[in-house]
């Protein structure tokens, strides 16, 4: 048997979560096994395990994972005045802790969201000045950047997976 712990729900062989699977499946039922999850959450997988004379161990941790962020959309960018840029995101469906960068592809630079400026291109998930949740891009009233008169901005967003900056 299967159960996602962080979830709080068992898992059945067709990748359903909808409540108890009380059938016991050989190992390679699980194989490949493909689940239907949320986005951008935390799942903790335990197995359980039964011998030929039905003695079921304890449940054990097999595995645990976070799903998939999903990727927001630039809404707006827009020259807000001589020097600034406002930026509006759309979060998708991801959970308010998601965090987002975002870049100018043209420079392929990097926002610092603290510092409301370009700041580099050498970006990795663990570049904390660089990820922002929602709420602190602004929200829907939307994120300003120090902007260089005359010069065109391309902005693509990012989103990762878990609660870590």
């Amino acid at each position: 048997q299967l159960y996602d712990s962080a979830q709080g729900v068992y898992v059945n062989t067709s990748g359903d979560t909808s409540g108890i699977d009380t059938t016991w499946h050989i190992k390679t039922a699980f194989d490949t096994l493909t689940i239907n999850v949320g986005i951008n959450t935390e799942h903790w997988f335990f197995l359980k395990g039964r011998n030929s004379d039905s003695v079921a161990t304890e449940y054990s941790l097999s595995d645990s994972l976070w799903s998939w962020a999903a990727v927001p959309d630039v809404v707006s960018a827009f020259a807000y005045n001589k020097d600034s840029v406002l930026i509006k995101l759309d979060p998708k469906l991801n959970p308010s802790y998601t965090f987002f960068a975002l870049e100018d592809s043209v420079t392929g630079r990097f926002i610092d969201f603290a510092a409301n400026r370009l700041r580099s291109t050498n970006v990795t998930v663990d570049s904390s000045w660089a990820w922002a949740t929602y709420s602190e891009w602004g929200g829907s009233d939307g994120y300003y950047l120090i902007a260089t008169p005359n010069t065109t901005y391309v902005f693509r967003a990012y989103a990762k997976e878990g609660i870590r900056r």
